[in-house]
């Protein structure tokens, strides 16, 4: 279906058979579940869309998490495709992609019955959406038209925010219309119980906290209630998730909860965060594909954390739950990855020394890092072309003429070999710090330093020991100060 939102609002806050007989019970049920009601065994989805081009084409796939996985593609311009095989696919939520005219999500709850059959206009596919058999995803799509209108509502909102008297409309009609999806959520989770949609709209469900009792002692009711209400919600916000249910990492909203858990509701410091990833993975390590998805997408959501001191939970997570648990991931690529990153991760620590590079300066001359006679040197990773590095060096310029007199140096390494654009750069904006490259490629500046994202700021002391890694600029001046 295609997507308008999920219900999750703001806040104040980056088969094992070991015997012959229950193998022949299984192909029992199979055979009554199946060929006695006269369907075929695998899949069968036929797409009715009206309004395709000749030329125009319709592709199948399937969700890892918020990743779709393409499976096929079939002419549309007919109007007409069918995808089916001989075998049934996984349960899990599924996509059709007609060209570039959007997607429409189906839902699969199980092996048993997969012949969907479904029409729509290309050019406005949710509003004529329909399914001839399959009563699991008609209700899913009339959940989707809700969604929409619950979005479109809260963008008049914020475009009216100035009108006090729109506001007091729109806002009335939005309270009515999100009564209207809750009452639809509860009504549709007990007509499809232990089907896609039901686990779906348990994942959206929001955590709805009793009035609290305020002590008499309180003397700021309204910072009392918020501080409830948020800690009410983080408490409960995975209540009632069933984590044995494979299913839950073959649709997007698991892994959007999961990023938003970790980065609007957990308190943004290695700790806490530490502590929320611990409680989490043990209740999904019932599971062993959720519990190895869930484990693998909060390595990736810290290692890409925008808030550098978070960066280091990654290694809590890899040596608490991947790397120390080699025999659960056999097999499964993404066990190499990890351990790659964490022995880059661990280049370069903090206190120890740090890799001597010799490297180029534009002036011809070389130059090692080492040989750098400075009280504090700061070790800056960055290219021209990046979008983020720019503001960063234009911050990083007017700090490094004031304190470059109390023995502070600036190693500045460009990591491309594109001379002209670096040269042009260094006279735009004048940098009169110390501009190395890389020539040959042959230092491998990338090997010897865990540069996972740039611009990148070490600090080093007179001894070229690391004092801190991945620095924001705005906390370079606090670490001279100290």
């Amino acid at each position: 279906m295609v997507h308008s939102g999920y219900i999750f609002t703001s806040s104040t806050r980056r088969y094992r058979l070991n015997t012959v007989l229950p193998a022949l019970a299984l192909l029992l049920s199979s055979f009554l579940n199946t060929g006695c009601q006269g369907q075929a065994p695998g899949y069968h989805i036929s797409a009715t869309l009206r309004g395709c081009n000749s030329g125009d084409s319709i592709m199948l796939a399937r969700y890892e998490g918020a990743k779709t996985i393409f499976m096929d593609t079939l002419p549309c311009g007919s109007g007409n495709a069918v995808f089916s095989g001989s075998l049934p696919l996984k349960p899990g939520m599924y996509a059709l992609l007609p060209g570039s005219w959007g997607k429409i999500d189906l839902l699969i709850s199980d092996s048993l019955n997969q012949r969907i059959s479904l029409s729509a206009d290309a050019r406005q596919l949710l509003s004529t959406l329909t399914f001839e058999d399959s009563p699991e995803n008609r209700d899913y799509t009339a959940f989707q038209r809700l969604l929409r209108q619950q979005s479109a509502f809260r963008g008049r909102l914020y475009e009216n925010q100035h009108n006090p008297d729109s506001v007091n409309r729109l806002s009335k009609m939005l309270r009515q219309l999100n009564g209207e999806l809750v009452s639809l959520s509860g009504q549709l989770q007990e007509q499809h119980t232990g089907k896609l949609l039901s686990l779906f709209l348990r994942i959206l469900k929001e955590p709805t906290a009793p009035e609290p009792s305020i002590p008499l002692m309180v003397t700021d009711r309204d910072r009392f209630l918020q501080e409830y209400y948020y800690n009410y919600r983080k408490d409960h916000f995975w209540d009632g998730i069933d984590f044995s249910d494979r299913r839950l990492i073959a649709m997007p909203v698991y892994e959007e909860k999961l990023r938003y858990y970790f980065q609007q509701l957990v308190e943004p410091v290695p700790e806490a965060a530490g502590q929320a990833i611990d409680n989490l993975l043990e209740k999904a390590d019932n599971q062993e594909d959720v519990y190895r998805f869930t484990a693998y997408s909060l390595f990736k959501l810290y290692r890409e954390s925008p808030v550098p001191p978070l960066i280091p939970v990654t290694l809590h997570i890899a040596d608490n739950f991947i790397l120390n648990r080699e025999e659960r991931w056999k097999g499964d690529p993404r066990f190499a990855e990890v351990s790659q990153k964490v022995a880059k991760a661990r280049l370069n620590s903090i206190g120890t020394v740090a890799t001597d590079l010799k490297l180029v300066r534009n002036s011809a001359e070389v130059v090692r890092l080492s040989e750098i006679k400075a009280r504090t040197t700061i070790l800056y990773f960055f290219n021209p072309d990046c979008e983020s590095c720019n503001p960063i060096t234009e911050k990083l310029l007017p700090l490094y003429r004031r304190v470059k007199n109390q023995g502070v140096e600036v190693f500045a390494v460009y990591l491309d070999t594109k001379t002209e654009i670096w040269n042009a750069y260094i006279a735009s904006k004048k940098l009169d710090w110390i501009n190395v490259y890389d020539p040959s490629g042959e230092v491998g500046i990338e090997s010897k330093y865990d540069i996972y994202a740039i611009p990148m700021i070490y600090l080093l002391d007179q001894d070229k020991k690391i004092i801190a890694k991945d620095v924001l600029v705005e906390e370079v001046e606090d670490y001279l100060r100290e």
